[in-house]
């Protein structure tokens, strides 16, 4: 699935599972910096009857490489954080290996 903006993201998590979200820090509407805070909240993911609220594993993806960025994103609870350009087997690995966790 895929969102077009961070306003977007609480809507397709209730949609089904993901295991894992590729979040852009600097997005449209919400950018991913908020999205890590409400993921982290755990306040505006909808659900649905009684099930369980799930929050996915974070991969963020980003231009901006700085040490600061990275602990940072990690502090808000991002399970990897990669910076752009990231190539198909990069992205890949770092799935599996969030996954596997």
């Amino acid at each position: 699935m895929t969102a077009h903006d961070g306003c977007e993201v609480p809507d397709l998590l209730s949609k089904g599972r993901i295991d894992v979200l590729l979040l852009d820090l600097q997005m449209p509407g919400m950018n991913g910096w908020e999205v890590m805070r409400q993921l982290r909240a755990k306040t505006t993911i909808p659900r649905s009857g009684d099930e369980p609220l799930r929050v996915p594993k974070v991969v963020v993806l980003s231009g901006r490489n700085e040490d600061e960025t990275a602990a940072f994103v990690r502090r808000l609870g991002a399970d990897a954080y990669l910076t752009k350009p990231s190539w198909g087997d990069q992205i890949i690995a770092t799935v599996r290996g969030v996954l596997n966790n």
